[in-house]
């Protein structure tokens, strides 16, 4: 049954066997059933059979159906952003658990361009909520803020999200820019404590207007809890307030703007804000919390009711107007002016600096004991059998002109397809493959791929497989860091698990002239290393060897141009010609030495014939050291043994040359011994 399913349903019923209920969705984001349901029970697999039959978005409910899973979606339109909110994100929930969560969960690109973190929760989430939120674009002409909105949200209880595999059709930029990109799949998302999930949610909140005026989510997740009427009292006792002992009392705050105090009850104080018909405006202090909570949008434009705000933000918003980093470096110059504020450090406030904490965690640098280091076993996995690993760095290197190009072709579709490298070397499944070359122009790359895909017919019983395979002729600039983000955007969109960067030379930018500065290229490729592993990407570099190797001999990593390669490849194709190549037939005759951390080794002997006949063509053969060794002692014996019988041929050509002309001229042994 499973071979008559298309892709929608097969995925749908991935999902649905997972513990998701799942139902289809139309363009822009329309669902085509009457979801609600969904909420209450998962669908039956004939259900989605019959429903996923036509290309439609898969729509995943959230929630207590399908076992409390929960999402939070950043919606950041600009990639730069995008990725800097991200790693802010992972990085502040890793300071505050001691720990990287981040990086466990299931991670989606979507469209947006944006990231959905999916995961699920040991008890049953909440709804959906508004995360990080903002005020919007600033109108130059007005100096207001309009359109606020919300960069970060989550999908709770009742909510959904569109999943990997879903149909173009279903979202305007295009639903099959769903992709994983990280972490396990959704088959496999992990199931997170109560302490976690509400970790992460502060954390999110952190990143938007919520974050302002405060150090870390401590101290906001404490005001917060502060209830805004003096009835009640929070959940738990609110931590003290760090910071304010140098600002000014809450008297000389409030009173210059309106405020009255009215009454002070168990440490609680009650203002009234003139023009106010109600008995209090707001309140200071609630339970020695030191927070400040309006009551009504009569205090201040800015301020909102049911908020805690410190002294340093409640001070900034009625001097200054608004709670904006330079809003926040206006009130800080003020208090200065006035004497206050000797000691604080405002810039906090500013979302980079928010982010980025001083602080130093036990465990930042993941030190385990022998026991624990040993309790995970990893082996390798191998994307190209005896060729290539998952996650070393890769170096294809050779001399100029020796088929390196086309060998990064057809290894990246090999990759691609799930078939053989050079017809020899199986690669298990197909993965996604990114090629960035600025060696050769797109007609050339376009017949190299036909001669590839036709070189795999003879051998396939149906049609070949659809490449997962990206190709631009753009490449990067790996000193720009603009670049480098751009570079792991692009890989998180398409979802690449092979990167092929082709030739080294043409990146370098402004490292061109510092190729034999290890220190400066050894930190080049560090920064390449740190982007691939955080989005579980090989790279394959493709790079020049110098001019001392010698010539029709097998290569070693010492024979790479520049510094650096050599020490930071994890593993290597080494290619160079063992014959020259012949213009005529178009026939190549190699060297290939591969090697890497994970222990595979080889050296091989790789014919390949670019032509048949007029026709362009991609014929290869492969033998090992060994095998080329042989061949080459049975050529030689075999040319041996030639020539001493076309030298034996010869003799007795003579010979009968020489007899025949014995018997007729009568020649004499003198005569006969001349002949020879």
């Amino acid at each position: 049954m499973s071979d008559c399913l298309n892709s929608y349903q097969t995925e749908a019923l991935n999902l649905r066997r997972a513990g998701y209920s799942v139902f289809p969705v139309g363009a822009n984001k329309i669902p085509k059933v009457s979801w609600k349901e969904r909420i209450q029970a998962l669908p039956s697999e004939d259900q989605i059979i019959a429903e996923f039959r036509e290309p439609a978005g898969i729509g995943r409910v959230n929630g207590a159906v399908s076992g409390n899973a929960y999402t939070i979606d950043f919606d950041i339109r600009d990639p730069v952003d995008l990725a800097e909110f991200d790693q802010c994100f992972q990085h502040n929930v890793t300071v505050d658990l001691g720990y990287d969560l981040v990086s466990s969960l299931t991670k989606i690109s979507t469209p947006g361009p944006g990231i959905q973190y999916a995961y699920r929760v040991e008890s049953p989430v909440g709804p959906s909520q508004k995360l990080a939120r903002n005020k919007g674009v600033l109108n130059p002409k007005s100096g207001k803020f309009e359109d606020p909105g919300c960069h970060i949200e989550s999908r709770g209880e009742g909510g959904y999200c569109l999943s990997p595999g879903s149909a173009a059709i279903c979202h305007p930029r295009g639903g099959d820019n769903y992709r994983h990109i990280a972490g396990p799949s959704l088959a496999e998302t992990p199931v997170l404590t109560i302490e976690e999930h509400d970790t992460l949610i502060a954390n999110a909140k952190f990143l938007g207007i919520d974050g302002n005026g405060f150090r870390d989510t401590r101290e906001m997740l404490a005001s917060q809890e502060q209830p805004a009427q003096p009835q009640g009292s929070p959940s738990y006792s609110c931590p003290e307030t760090r910071g304010d002992d140098d600002l000014p009392s809450w008297e000389e705050i409030l009173l210059p703007h309106g405020f009255t105090k009215t009454e002070t009850i168990d440490g609680t104080t009650y203002w009234k804000r003139s023009g106010s018909k109600n008995k209090h405006s707001a309140s200071t202090n609630y339970q020695g919390s030191g927070l400040f909570y309006a009551w009504s949008p009569n205090c201040s434009s800015v301020l909102e009711t049911g908020r805690g705000y410190s002294k340093r933000a409640v001070f900034t918003a009625l001097n200054c107007g608004d709670l904006s980093t330079e809003a926040f470096k206006a009130a800080a110059r003020i208090l200065h002016d006035q004497g206050f504020g000797r000691k604080q450090d405002l810039s906090h406030v500013d979302i980079s600096e928010a982010l980025r904490t001083g602080e130093r965690v036990r465990g930042f640098f993941g030190f385990e004991s022998f026991e624990e280091f040993m309790s995970k076993r990893e082996d390798p996995e191998y994307l190209c059998e005896d060729i290539l690993s998952r996650g070393g760095g890769c170096i294809l290197g050779g001399p100029q002109k020796s088929l390196k190009t086309g060998l990064s072709i057809d290894l990246g579709y090999s990759l691609a397809t799930g078939t053989a490298f050079l017809g020899k070397f199986t690669c298990p499944k197909p993965v996604q493959v990114g090629i960035m070359t600025g060696e050769s122009e797109r007609a050339k790359l376009q017949r190299l791929l036909i001669t590839r895909r036709e070189a795999d017919l003879e051998f396939l019983d149906g049609p070949p497989r659809k490449p997962l395979l990206f190709i631009t002729n753009n490449l990067p600039d790996l000193s720009s860091d603009e670049h480098l983000v751009y570079l792991e955007l692009e890989i998180q969109f398409h979802g690449l698990e092979v990167c092929v960067v082709d030739p080294m030379y043409l990146c370098a930018g402004s490292y061109a002239d510092k190729t034999s500065n290890v220190a400066t290229m050894g930190n080049m490729l560090r920064r390449i290393d740190e982007i691939m592993q955080r989005n579980n990407c090989t790279p394959i570099l493709l790079h020049h060897t110098n001019r001392k190797s010698e010539p029709y001999q097998p290569l070693s990593l010492r024979d790479l141009s520049g510094a650096g390669f050599a020490e930071w490849a994890r593993q290597w194709l080494l290619v160079t010609p063992r014959t020259d190549f012949d213009p005529e037939t178009y026939q190549h005759r190699l060297w290939m030495v591969v090697g890497g951390s994970a222990g595979h080794a080889g050296q091989y002997a790789v014919d390949i014939r670019e032509k048949d006949g007029d026709d362009w063509a991609w014929i290869v053969d492969v033998r090992t050291e060994g095998e080329e060794k042989r061949d080459y002692r049975e050529q030689k014996a075999q040319a041996k043994e030639d020539t001493e019988r076309a030298k034996a041929q010869e003799f007795s050509q003579h010979l009968r040359e020489a007899l025949t002309g014995v018997a007729e001229t009568g020649a004499t042994l003198r005569e006969l011994k001349s002949i020879f």
